[in-house]
Order: structure tokens, then C-alpha cells, then sequence
């Protein structure tokens, strides 16, 4: 009986010996492998009259773990998967963007329509569809890209911060790979991303880029960019700042839309109700009474109308739907969604907007002794 456990044990041991052993082998396989592969973190994309210039920004493997073993390289041609082959031919080793996780387009790119740039990307079966994507406005991303490497700047690390930022300030981001492929096939939808403005090398996001299907149509500024990002009901927090340096801030607050049509005019109702805190005040300011908190509610709610009419100009002006306003018509089964998608630009230039806007100033709190 001990001789058949023993042998049992035997047979036990010698397949968890090979399973260990076939497992080394494959990681040692995989780690060589890897070792050979030039791994793109960053990807830039250009266009010019002489066709696309991608510049890629990848890890030494020689350098270590250290993000100064970040290195540069690029390629030409006249569509970006030539670009892309260019840039191979060139390299020492071979290349993947399947851990890729930037993708930054110029505005020259966008004016000539994403699709046609991000065709190659989105047939690649190893991206990573949860990649960000942004714009740099007004730059060359070649000699960006290349000037950070020599000024021995961590773009990456750059980039990664600015992703964890707006994650941590806004409920919901659309500036994924995966987001942007949709929204640019989606005529129903204007697609919004976040664009950046490059400062002595360093990056910083300054509103979002419109697009009109997959081309660039127009900036919007970083203020009127955040208005917009609270009624989408995406963003945490709110600053609001008021004449005499009294400052507060929204963290609690409530958007609701709903629609009408009267005859061919389309109605849109907007209620809001929200709560703000005070954070900073100025000048000596008394504001801790009655009549004061008052005072300053009307002039919390005459801001935020004040945002919301410059939202909707631009709307008016360019034939935007910055707001989502056909997703709300499409889900309201009292519309006939089909009749107006037909006419959308003409309706969305004359849509009638009502607002109700409803608030209050919060307690607040000061440390003293």
C-alpha cells in the first residue's frame, strides 16, 4: 500500500516538475521575446502637403525601468500605416502599439478628418482600446515630441498625469480609443475631445476640440469647456466666481432636460438645482447674514445662466449639439425623433430654451480658536 501511495506521489511530482519547467521555459521565451520588441508608449501623428509623419516615443530596454530610457523615432508616408512601415524599415528592432497608451493627433490631422488617420489603428487586432487620445493644438508633434526627449522631459509621465486628473474631476471621460472610433462613425454625435497646449515642453488640457463627424470644426475655451462638462452632468465640482472676490464652488448639484415641440418648435426645458460652498472672500467682504446669502444666490444662479447662454450660442451659431440633444429626443417616445433627425440643422438652430435654475449657499465653516 505504501508502495502505490509512493508511486502516486512519484507521478505527482514529476508532472508538477514539468509543468514548472515548460512554465520557465515559456517566460524566459516571452521575456527574449519582448526583449526585441521596441514597445511605442506614445504615438504622434502629423500631416502636411507631403503626407503623414508619425513619431513614436518608446522605452530602452537597455535604460532599465527609468523613463529616461525613453527614445524617439519616426517615419513618412503617404497614408500612416506607410508611415508606420517607414518607421519599421528604420528601426533595429520590431515595433508594436499593442501597449500603447497615447495617441496624440495635431490639428492638421483633424482638419483633414480622423478617420482617414485612425483607419490603420483601429485594424490593429493588439491596441489597447482604452488608450486616451488627445489634440495638440497649434504644435508639430514631430518636433514636440523629439524636443521633450532632448530637454530629457517624461512626456508619458506627463500624459498619465493629465489622464488621472481628469478621472479624478469628471464622472465620465469620452477620449478613449474605443470612444473616439465610435464617435467619429456616429453622425448623430459631436464628438468632443480634450486638447492640449504645449508650454515650454510641458503639456496642459485648455478646453475641448469639436468635431463635425470625424473633422475638426472648432476650440472651445477651457472655461466654457468646463460649463459644459457640468450640464453633461460630468463633472465633481464647479468653480463659481463672483464680483468682489467672493469665490464658491459646486459639489452638489442636479441637472434634468426635457422636450417639447409646439407646432415646429422645439422646446428645450433645462432645471437645475444645486449647492455651493463658499471658499474664498475677499476684501472684507460681510457676507455671513441673511440679505448677503441671498444676494449672493441670485448672483450664483445669474452665473451659471450666464454659462449656459454661451453654451447655447455656440450651439445656435455653429449647428453643434454640444448638449447631447438628440439622444434626449431619440429616448422620448412623445417626439417623432425620425421627422426631426430629418431637418436636425434647422431645428437645432431654433430650438427655444427655458431655464429654471434653482440654488443655495451652503454653511461654511471658519477655523479659529
Amino acid at each position: 500500500m505504501n508502495t502505490a501511495r509512493n508511486k502516486k506521489s512519484f507521478q505527482k511530482f514529476t508532472i508538477l516538475f514539468i509543468l514548472v519547467v515548460c512554465y520557465g521555459c515559456y517566460f524566459q521565451m516571452e521575456h527574449n521575446e519582448l526583449s526585441d520588441v521596441d514597445i511605442i508608449r506614445v504615438l504622434g501623428i502629423d500631416k502636411s502637403a507631403d503626407g503623414y509623419k508619425i513619431t513614436a516615443l518608446y522605452h530602452d530596454n537597455n535604460a532599465g525601468n527609468s523613463d529616461a530610457g525613453m527614445k524617439a523615432m519616426e517615419g513618412e508616408g503617404d497614408s500612416v500605416y506607410q508611415a508606420y512601415e517607414n518607421m519599421k524599415r528604420k528601426n533595429n528592432r520590431s515595433l508594436t502599439i499593442g501597449h500603447t497608451s497615447f495617441y496624440l493627433f495635431s490639428d492638421s490631422v483633424c482638419s483633414d478628418g480622423l478617420l482617414n488617420c485612425m483607419d490603420f489603428i483601429s485594424r490593429d487586432q493588439t491596441v489597447k482600446t482604452n488608450a486616451s487620445v488627445f489634440i495638440l493644438e497649434n504644435e508639430n508633434i514631430n518636433t514636440f515630441l523629439k524636443k521633450t526627449i532632448d530637454d530629457k522631459l517624461f512626456i508619458h509621465e506627463s500624459l498619465a498625469s493629465i489622464s488621472s486628473k481628469q478621472k479624478a474631476v469628471l464622472t465620465k471621460i469620452d477620449n478613449t480609443l474605443l470612444d473616439v472610433l465610435d464617435g467619429i462613425t456616429d453622425d448623430s454625435k459631436n464628438l468632443l475631445l480634450p486638447y492640449l497646449v504645449a508650454d515650454n515642453s510641458s503639456l496642459y488640457p485648455n478646453g475641448y476640440a469639436v468635431f463635425k463627424g470625424d473633422q475638426l470644426y472648432d476650440y472651445l475655451d477651457y472655461d466654457t469647456s468646463l460649463a459644459l462638462d457640468l450640464f453633461r452632468k460630468r463633472l465633481r465640482s464647479f468653480p463659481v466666481f463672483l464680483e468682489n472676490n467672493v469665490d464658491l464652488e459646486i459639489t452638489n448639484y442636479k441637472v434634468n432636460e426635457t422636450a417639447s415641440l409646439d407646432k415646429q418648435n422645439l422646446i428645450l426645458h433645462i432645471q437645475m438645482s444645486f449647492q455651493s460652498d463658499i471658499r474664498e472672500v475677499g476684501n472684507n467682504t460681510q457676507i455671513f447674514n441673511e440679505k448677503s446669502l441671498d444676494a449672493l444666490q441670485t448672483l450664483q444662479n445669474k452665473y451659471i445662466q450666464s454659462k449656459l447662454d454661451e453654451i447655447i450660442s455656440v450651439m445656435k451659431k455653429e449647428k453643434v449639439d454640444l448638449l447631447g440633444i438628440q439622444n434626449l429626443l431619440a429616448a422620448q417616445a412623445d417626439l417623432d425623433w425620425n421627422n426631426i433627425q430629418k431637418n436636425w440643422d434647422s431645428y437645432l438652430a431654433a430650438i427655444t430654451y427655458q431655464y429654471n435654475i434653482q440654488s443655495k449657499v451652503a454653511k461654511n465653516y471658519i477655523i479659529s480658536k
